[in-house]
């Protein structure tokens, strides 16, 4: 179940879906790990200028916040079940969910 509150979204990798999240503590883990800016990791995700690496990092920090036990390994073999698009596609959206805002809240109600 997708809850964009919490920039949670359930993602399907391969033949499998997990509860993923993309929280500032999130970004921030990504950041440090990429040794980048989320802007700039964005900037390459338009590009489509992503390495695999990078893609592998990203998809295993956003599953473990989902509170799934992965590791680097396992996302690997998931990877490996689908074209490389289909993965950066999926990160796409998991940016997207992260830095979306909802101006809906704070809007005056007559």
């Amino acid at each position: 179940m997708n809850n964009p509150l919490r920039a949670e979204k359930t993602i399907k990798i391969g033949e499998s879906e997990y509860k993923s999240r993309m929280s500032l503590d999130t970004i921030a883990r990504i950041e440090e790990s990429l040794g980048v800016s989320i802007l700039k990791i964005g900037q390459k995700l338009m590009a489509q200028d992503i390495t695999q690496k990078e893609c592998n990092i990203i998809l295993t920090l956003c599953i473990r916040a989902g509170g799934n036990d992965v590791q680097e390994k396992d996302i690997w073999k998931l990877m490996s079940q689908q074209d490389l698009v289909k993965t950066i596609t999926t990160i796409g959206e998991l940016f997207a969910l992260a830095l979306q805002t909802n101006n809906s809240s704070t809007e005056k109600k007559s």
